[in-house]
């Protein structure tokens, strides 16, 4: 068998054997009869079975909660073959599953509280941290006054030896309130409240007092009670819009 052709039968393979019940016994002798064939070496055999695990996770949406057969099926395949959490967080394929188990445990009214490999610099109070993000982008409004419609006093041709003149114009002046970036942090996500720390600068806000989440594919603005919106940018927007909203639901029951 052609060696790249035996590659690609062995990823889907392993893909296949994961949205269905099937045998991983049986998985285990047919990726090795082909692997023998294509002569694919062990090494490689292992990566491949890894990147049938890594697409399979790819191809969940990303902020839609995994179930709970899929989630012990990609775990039952993880041990049959002594995959290590390492291998598999490839493209931080592992970290995924483990945002989209919590993302359902909140739905179904749960809240868990997650380990993270990387200190968070908050201080919880009596509350169980569900999730924290590195690197993310904080925004607040800032206003700034732009005028509009400003033009010189200019003469245009209007025909045949005729000049048409035109006066100068200052404009008007609007005020224009934007998000502008303030600073790079962590945000953690608890049961009961949003943590931001810069280093600089950090604070907590309660969900009780977020009256509306403003959701966009790449962050989420928090719009509060008697005080200006803030808003987060991450390339996780849209898990963590779902997120805050169904722990603001929980804290708010």
């Amino acid at each position: 068998m052609d060696f790249d052709i035996a590659k690609e039968k062995i990823t889907a393979l392993v893909a296949e054997a994961i949205s269905s019940d099937s045998d991983l016994d049986d998985l285990r002798w047919d990726v090795n009869t082909i692997a023998k064939s294509g002569r694919v070496s062990l090494s490689e055999l292992k990566s491949l079975i890894i990147s049938g695990w890594v697409q399979v996770v790819a191809a969940h949406p990303s902020d839609e909660p995994i179930s709970r057969e899929m989630e012990l099926r990609l775990l039952e395949l993880q041990n049959h073959f002594s995959l290590m959490r390492n291998d598999l967080n490839q493209s931080g394929a592992y970290s995924q599953v483990v945002r989209l188990v919590i993302l359902r445990n909140v739905m179904e009214g749960q809240v868990p509280e997650v380990k993270l490999d990387f200190p968070v610099p908050f201080e919880l109070q009596d509350e169980r941290l569900v999730w924290a993000m590195r690197n993310v982008d904080y925004y607040k409004e800032r206003s700034r006054t732009e005028r509009i419609g400003a033009s010189h006093g200019v003469e245009l041709m209007a025909g045949e030896g005729l000049l048409l003149q035109v006066d100068e114009s200052k404009g008007e002046l609007v005020s224009i309130t934007e998000l502008v970036c303030m600073g790079v942090g962590t945000l953690g996500v608890t049961d009961k409240h949003v943590y931001f720390d810069t280093g600089n600068e950090r604070f907590c806000i309660p969900y009780k007092s977020i009256v509306m989440f403003e959701s966009f594919s790449d962050g989420v603005v928090l719009h509060r009670e008697n005080a200006e919106p803030l808003g987060f940018a991450t390339s996780d927007g849209g898990y963590l819009s779902k997120l805050l909203i169904e722990l603001s639901h929980l804290q708010n029951q």
